[in-house]
Formats: C-alpha cells, sequence, structure tokens
C-alpha cells in the first residue's frame, strides 16, 4: 500500500514523466543505487554528506520506499504499456520488441 501512495505522489509532482515500456527497469535500478548509497551512508561506509545519523536513517527509509514501489508498479504494469513502441532517446526512432 505505501508503494502504490508513493508511485502516486511521484506522478503528481513529475506529471511529465513519461512511463512507458523501458520505464519501470531503468527506475527500479536508479532507486536501487541510490538505496545503496544512503546504506552505506548509514553504515559509515559512505561520505555523510553533512547529514546526522537519524537524516540518514530517514533517507535510508524512504529510498527503501521507493525501491519497492518501483519494483511493485514494474511487476504490476498494464501489458499495453509494454505493447508501445520503444522510444528511444527522444528520437523519431521506435523500436517493437
Amino acid at each position: 500500500e505505501k508503494a502504490k501512495t508513493i508511485m502516486t505522489m511521484y506522478g503528481e509532482e513529475f506529471p511529465e514523466v513519461q512511463v512507458d515500456r523501458d520505464y519501470y527497469p531503468f527506475k527500479i535500478s536508479e532507486e536501487w543505487g541510490e538505496c545503496m548509497q544512503a546504506y552505506l551512508m548509514y553504515t559509515d561506509r559512505g561520505r555523510q554528506k553533512g547529514k546526522t545519523k537519524e537524516e540518514i536513517r530517514e533517507l535510508l527509509k524512504l529510498k527503501l520506499a521507493m525501491s519497492s514501489a518501483s519494483f511493485y508498479c514494474s511487476q504490476n504494469v498494464k501489458e499495453s504499456i509494454l505493447s508501445r513502441p520503444l522510444k528511444i532517446n527522444g528520437l523519431n526512432d521506435y523500436h517493437n520488441k
């Protein structure tokens, strides 16, 4: 339920983001990287970036939630999104894979 809420909030805050067939794999990778960065900070194996331990803990919780939300959405994406042409780098180059 928390994952749905976060992705809904994300969609409302960034309506210009185009969610197409390759969005979720890239988003999951991005969120997972940010989650790992926060984990390294929390376990004192990464730069603290001027944040307190409590701020880092909250950041880690948020990044874990975003990673979960991205994964949840990737597993529940509608077939119609997957069947759309893939637009690469904003060019008019479409691939039907």
